[in-house]
Order: structure tokens, then sequence, then C-alpha cells
């Protein structure tokens, strides 16, 4: 009687997210639906490439825990194809690969007052209190776009410059 066994390795990260901005990626996931053993980190990270479509592309990725569920990629460049790779890991080794691509939108200038997300203005955009800033981004941006608004405020005003 022969037994035979398999090591998988971790299937993809589920719910891959990535959201672009001026200077910066924010990707989210969760776990493996098939993890195929303990999860122990994950390796995410981006590039920049040419034409329509990421070929031969080499992605310089930063490892993170294995609680970790989003990774800010900062210091990127407005108006630019990035593609994003993300991986788990095991004791076995590194899983399947998520590929996603995206494009980071223009700059909107220099901030000039952020101390709180609630005030934040920049030289050539006003991101409004919470509730104003909503309804803003409903009349000027239609679906998913919105989002982009009012996450860019709240992130430049708490985390960048």
């Amino acid at each position: 009687m022969f037994f035979f066994f398999y090591i998988l390795e971790p299937g993809p990260p589920s719910e891959v997210n990535v959201y672009a901005f001026a200077k910066y990626i924010l990707v989210t996931w969760q776990p493996p639906v098939e993890p195929n053993g303990i999860i122990t980190g994950y390796r995410v990270g981006s590039a920049t490439y040419i034409g329509s479509e990421p070929t031969d592309v080499v992605v310089d990725k930063q490892e993170v825990g294995q609680d970790v569920r989003r990774k800010l990629l900062d210091d990127r460049k407005p108006e630019e194809n990035y593609v994003v790779e993300i991986q788990a890991a095991t004791s076995i080794g590194w899983g399947t690969l998520v590929k996603k691509t995206t494009t980071t939108v223009a700059w909107a200038g220099k901030l000039v007052n952020c101390n709180t997300p609630k005030e934040c203005v920049s030289e050539r955009e006003n991101c409004l209190p919470r509730g104003k800033a909503a309804h803003h981004a409903r009349v000027l941006f239609p679906r998913g776009r919105r989002l982009l608004l009012l996450l860019s405020c709240y992130f430049r005003s708490t985390i960048l410059e």
C-alpha cells in the first residue's frame, strides 16, 4: 500500500482591491480561500510599466505579517501605469500570485493646511468637511471616483506631507 501526499502551496489572497492615488497606492486583501496551511505572511509590491500590458516587469515586493490586510505603497509617480502583485506564504513557501493593474491619478498640488481631515486644503483642491465632501463628490465624481476623492483627502491630511 502506497500513500501519496501532495504538499500544496497557499492559494491566492482573496478580495484584493487596489486604490490608486497620485503618490501612493493602497492595496487591501483577505486571506486565501484555500490557505492549505497556516498563513505566515504576505508579499506585496508594485512597479511601473509601459504599454497596455505589464510584460516582463520585475516587481520589488515587501513582506508583511500574517495579520496585515492592507499596505500603503508610497513614493509613486502621478499619472503612471503600475502593476501590483501580492501573494501569501505558509511554511511550504510562497503561493499563487495575484496581479492587478492600475494608473495613479494627477497630483492636485502641494498641501497648504492639513491639520485635520476636515480642513484638508491644497492649492487647487479643497477637501470639505465630511458631509459636504460627500455631497461635493457625488456631484463631481460618479461611482468609484467619489471614494478616491474622500480617501485622498483623508490620507493626504493624516499620512503624507
